[in-house]
């Protein structure tokens, strides 16, 4: 079993789901699944800090993940993967 916290932001119950699955495969066991900016910045506030946050582009709430994304890392140095389903050119942007 790998003992990497890893954080998951994605509104998508599906998704989320799939890359919950994936990462068990893998043998990750400490998983956090969070659908909001305003979550993962609380669960981070509460002392919750992960080795690693997987973070949907485009999430519910007021700040979507590259917003979400800059506000931890004013405060946490931790890595952030971004996932989308989007490849606009825009979005990639």
């Amino acid at each position: 079993m790998k003992s990497k916290k890893i954080m998951i932001v994605e509104d998508e119950k599906l998704s989320m789901l799939f890359i919950v699955e994936s990462l068990k495969e893998e043998g990750y066991t400490d998983i956090l699944e969070y659908s909001s900016g305003q979550e993962i910045l609380d669960a981070f506030k509460s002392g919750i800090i992960p080795d690693l946050i997987l973070m949907d582009i485009n999430i519910k709430g007021a700040k979507d993940g590259i917003q979400t994304s800059k506000e931890i890392l004013k405060c946490w140095d931790v890595p952030i993967v971004f996932m989308s389903a989007y490849n606009d050119r825009e979005t990639i942007k």
